[in-house]
């Protein structure tokens, strides 16, 4: 186009990821999972005020050119991995140096501040009220929350690549639907509402096994595809009121019977959802009401790598409050089965649907068919000898939410120093930020997808247990 420009980054790796297959073959510009080393330039488009992306090759050559928008190109909340989408393909841009990393960084915030197409607007009537009685709730929220974190979070869940990847995930699409349509006496006639609905598969759920109303309340803008998605079937959409906002800034003409919701991530609690989940709970949700939900994660674990018991943490989402969940401590006292090297835990959750006529039960535990949540493993720098079998390891796994809508995570392990009598114990910590996650199934070229869930009548639980072999 000869214009200069904006903003230009070198240095970033460029993957190219093919989402779909034209007769037999994937086409485009690279092959699949094919690293090249390119620059980016952002530069003016021809439309007025409007920004052109320019991805170019180490010769020069150009390998795209697209107009950046909230659906094409967009971030994970945390870490520095980036996402180009362009048909055929998904472009995984990743920086090579710390300097690429803050150039890509500034590059994305300035197309992402750039105008865009106008939203569609939601339906008349569809707007939550804000303000009144809801005032010191938005306070809370603004105030244990990082304002850019939150932009990215929601920026992140308006992406319909984001919700298809856990739309996909049949175990568990599967076992939602299941639940709800399987239990159609706790929702027959009832008024639902579906805390951060995303596309609103589970308000669609909730109408088809004859909910009166359901209110889909989300505060990203996937909240006018949730819409479109209820107006494209009318037999039931047509009981779906979509509120675009968040909860802590809805008002309803009146309280729910049952709530359905996604809130929770990496380790159960990641994003902090689960402290909107409560507040919906105590301020919308009729006294011994139902609820049920779920939500992201990191890696496939292996069974053969296990070689402890697990320790477990319940949470009954009809009585967990939001202080529970802002310090937590789950004591870790995990026999080893047979001499090895620790060199951490890995964790995951189990959810119990308990509804009136069926329950079902949901696990993301190694060894059981994989889900997009994957499992989680702590690694730690300092690994732990067991020198016997049957020997324990002990410790506390320790969760403290910060202001990015995550956790850190403090891990301690303990075990006998030696198989001498009187040789110190051993002792190995670790802090890890949840925020940022190493996606390894993603990097490595492999199946990648991104997201527990309770009823308020029932339990959820983590596991954990020590882990040792490869990172």
């Amino acid at each position: 186009m000869g214009a200069s420009p904006l903003l230009a980054v070198a240095e970033i790796v460029l993957t190219s990821l093919p989402t779909e297959v034209s007769n037999g073959a994937a086409t485009g510009n690279m092959p699949q999972n094919v690293d090249e080393i390119v620059s980016l330039e952002l530069i003016y488009g021809e439309a007025k005020g409007s920004l052109n992306l320019l991805v170019k090759a180490a010769s020069g050559k150009e390998i795209l050119n697209i107009c950046p928008t909230r659906e094409n190109f967009w971030h994970p909340p945390g870490g520095n991995i980036y996402f180009l989408a362009n048909h055929p393909f998904t472009y995984m841009l990743r920086p090579k140096s710390q300097a690429s990393a803050h150039g890509l960084q500034r590059l994305y915030q300035a197309a992402s501040a750039a105008p865009s197409s106008p939203s569609t607007p939601l339906a008349s009537g569809t707007t939550p009220k804000i303000g009144g009685g809801n005032t010191s709730a938005i306070d809370h929220f603004d105030k244990k929350t990082d304002k850019g974190s939150a932009d990215l979070y929601f920026h992140y869940y308006g992406m319909l690549q984001h919700q298809q990847n856990m739309l996909q995930d049949y175990i568990r699409t599967g076992t939602y639907y299941s639940a709800i349509t399987e239990n159609t006496s706790d929702f027959e006639g009832k008024a639902v509402m579906d805390v951060g609905c995303g596309s609103g598969i589970l308000s669609l759920f909730a109408a088809k096994a004859g909910a009166r109303v359901v209110y889909a309340v989300e505060a990203s803008n996937m909240a006018q595809f949730a819409r479109q998605l209820a107006e494209t079937n009318p037999e039931i959409g047509s009981k779906i009121k979509v509120l675009h906002g968040k909860v802590e800034e809805t008002q309803l003409p009146e309280k729910v019977d049952v709530l359905v919701s996604e809130p929770m991530g990496t380790l159960l609690v990641n994003e902090r959802m689960l402290e909107s989940y409560i507040y919906a709970r105590d301020n919308f949700l009729k006294p011994a009401a139902a609820g049920y939900f779920n939500q992201v994660v990191v890696d496939q674990i292996l069974p053969n790598v296990l070689i402890s018991n697990t320790a477990a943490q319940t949470f009954d989402f009809s009585t967990v409050t939001e202080t529970e969940l802002q310090d937590f401590t789950i004591p870790l006292s995990l026999q080893v089965a047979a001499p090895c090297t620790v060199h951490g835990i890995a964790s995951w959750f189990d959810v119990l649907f308990d509804g009136s006529t069926v329950q079902r039960y949901l696990s993301t535990s190694p060894g059981l068919p994989v889900t997009h949540w994957f499992q989680l493993r702590c690694v730690l720098e300092t690994p732990i000898i067991v020198y016997k079998p049957g020997d324990t390891v002990s410790g506390e796994l320790r969760l403290v939410a910060h202001s990015r809508q995550s956790y850190d995570v403090h891990l301690t392990l303990r075990a006998a120093g030696g198989p001498e009598p009187g040789t110190p114990m051993q002792e190995s910590k670790g802090i890890f930020d949840l925020k940022e996650p190493y996606y390894r199934q993603l990097v490595a070229g492999a199946n990648w997808y991104s997201e527990g869930t309770m009823d308020t009548t029932g339990v959820a639980h983590g596991g954990n247990g020590l882990a040792n072999g490869h990172v």
